[in-house]
């Protein structure tokens, strides 16, 4: 258990993310550059005698390069996905909130755990309204919301996963939930990081992505609920479209 300010607590945050971003990127681009290079290796093996490639030989490296262009693919479109996450704010300082969950989902299927093990239900109403977003804190609360709950999800082996958002009122509502268990004692305490002694915080290595969470979502007046319910743990979050 380690007692930071608000400030160090910020970049601690911050570093820790983009250690995760970049882990995650290497391991997901691992896969698809080796199977580029076991289809080059092969493709070179065939044509490495110096004769006619026989119709059969054309047909499997045909198959191969198709298999390749998927997996250039993959690749581009981790990259952008992990692009879009570090420039999200839109230069109005409004954020179109269903094509950022859109993303964050994308970029949540790169985790093995969650895209095999987790079974995920997305529901993004039509039309949600454009949010009037703090160029930093709501973006960043939600991407660390999502990630505390499926890092939380895969230490205790969870795999049910939803993600609704609706409008509600004047504004939208998201809701959250981890279901068929509840999320650790770890994750709720960090809900209200703040120490009884002031305006510092005290928390430990797994709470690092909740408490970041809740602070910047609570920064920027955005309404959190946390409630544990007989299928699991809710949260559920009210943003104002103006």
């Amino acid at each position: 258990m380690i007692r930071l300010s608000r400030e160090a607590f910020a970049e601690v945050s911050m570093f820790t993310s983009v250690g995760k971003l970049v882990k995650g990127l290497i391991h997901n681009l691992n896969g698809p550059l080796q199977n580029l290079g076991m289809d080059m290796d092969m493709i070179r093996f065939s044509l490495g005698n110096g004769e006619n490639p026989s119709p059969a030989v054309i047909e499997e490296i045909q198959t191969r390069i198709c298999r390749m262009e998927g997996e250039f693919e993959q690749i581009n479109r981790l990259i952008r996905a992990a692009a879009a996450r570090v420039t999200t704010d839109e230069d109005d300082g409004y954020l179109s909130l269903g094509d950022f969950l859109d993303q964050e989902i994308t970029f949540l299927n790169t985790n093995l755990y969650f895209k095999h093990r987790v079974q995920s239900e997305v529901l993004l109403e039509d039309d949600l309204p454009r949010l009037r977003a703090l160029p930093q804190e709501v973006p960043s609360g939600l991407r660390s919301l999502l990630e505390a709950v499926t890092e939380d999800m895969e230490r205790r082996e969870m795999d049910a996963f939803s993600l609704r958002a609706r409008k509600h009122g004047s504004g939208i509502e998201v809701r959250v939930t981890a279901g068929r268990d509840h999320l650790s004692d770890e994750f709720l305490k960090a809900v209200h990081p703040l120490s009884p002694e002031g305006d510092s915080l005290r928390v430990n290595r797994e709470q690092i992505a909740a408490a970041h969470a809740f602070i910047r979502l609570e920064e920027a007046g955005v309404k959190c609920e946390v409630t544990e319910e007989a299928g699991g743990t809710g949260i559920t979050l009210t943003l104002e479209t103006q």
